[in-house]
C-alpha cells in the first residue's frame, strides 16, 4: 500500500536529507505545491459561517431548505402566509401533538411543523373522490387507487380479520400514509398496524401495477410466476 506523507512529516524528511547534504530540491516543489498547512479552525470557522448564513436567510428561504419538497412548487408567499398564521395561533405542543395525531414527525420549529400540517392536509384534498369502496373488490379498488394518486406503492398481503388472516390490499404513498380500500380512509402506519395487523407479502410501484393488471387481465393477487414472467423478465 502507498503510503502518503502530511506536510509534517514531508518537512521532517526534507530536512532530514538536506542534513545529509542530500538534494531534497523536488520534494520542496511538492511541499510548496501542497501550500500552507491548514488551519485546525478551520472547520469551526466554516460551521460559524454556514450558522451565520442560516441566521442572514429569509423565513421563506429557511423553510423551502427544510420543508419546500414538501410542495410541488415550494413554500410560495401564500403558503408562507398560511404557515405564519397557524405558527401564531398555535403553540409549539400544540403543533406537535396535531402532528402526532396526523402521523408526521415532530422535528423541527414551529413553522416547519405547520408547513408538514398543511402539506398533509393539501394532500388529503387531492385524494380521489371517486374510488367507492365494494365488498370483495379490495385488490381493484387498491390498483385503481394507485392509478388515480400516481404516487406510493401498490400493496398485497393478509390483515386480521374476525380472529384469522385473509388475502387484502392496500396503498402506501409517498407520505407512508396507508390508503384502505375496504373502509376507504387514509391511515397512519401505527394505525393501520392497531386496526388490521397487515403483513406484507408484495408490493408495486405504479408502473409495475399497471404492466401485471395489462398483461394477466386481473387486479391480482399475482403469483410469483406471473411477476417473474412479466416484470423480472419482461417478454
Amino acid at each position: 500500500m502507498p503510503m502518503r506523507l502530511n506536510t509534517r512529516q514531508l518537512r521532517e524528511l526534507i530536512e532530514a536529507i538536506e542534513a545529509g547534504d542530500g538534494d531534497a530540491s523536488m520534494l520542496r516543489r511538492e511541499l510548496e505545491e501542497l501550500g500552507p498547512a491548514p488551519d485546525r479552525s478551520s472547520k469551526t470557522q466554516r460551521g460559524n459561517r454556514l450558522k451565520a448564513d442560516e441566521e442572514e436567510m429569509t423565513t421563506a428561504e429557511r423553510l423551502n431548505n427544510h420543508v419546500g419538497d414538501l410542495f410541488s412548487n415550494g413554500i410560495t408567499n401564500e403558503l408562507l402566509d398560511r404557515v405564519i398564521e397557524m405558527d401564531r395561533n398555535h403553540s409549539l405542543k400544540e403543533l406537535r401533538a396535531m402532528c402526532i395525531e396526523a402521523g408526521l414527525s415532530t422535528r423541527g420549529e414551529k413553522k416547519e411543523l405547520a408547513a408538514k400540517l398543511i402539506a398533509a392536509e393539501e394532500f388529503e384534498t387531492r385524494l380521489p373522490q371517486t374510488i367507492t369502496p365494494s365488498q370483495g373488490k379490495c385488490y381493484e379498488d387498491a390498483w385503481r387507487f394507485l392509478l388515480k394518486v400516481q404516487e406510493g406503492e401498490l400493496i398485497h398481503g393478509t390483515v386480521l380479520s374476525e380472529g384469522r388472516r385473509i388475502g387484502h390490499a392496500w396503498v402506501e404513498l409517498t407520505s407512508r400514509h396507508i390508503w384502505e380500500p375496504q373502509t376507504g380512509q387514509l391511515y397512519t402506519p401505527k394505525a393501520f398496524t392497531i386496526a388490521a395487523g397487515p403483513k406484507e407479502e408484495s408490493r408495486y410501484a405504479v408502473t409495475e401495477a399497471a404492466t401485471m393488471a395489462a398483461r394477466t387481465k386481473n387486479f391480482g393477487p399475482w403469483s410469483e410466476e406471473e411477476v417473474r414472467r412479466w416484470l423480472r423478465k419482461e417478454g
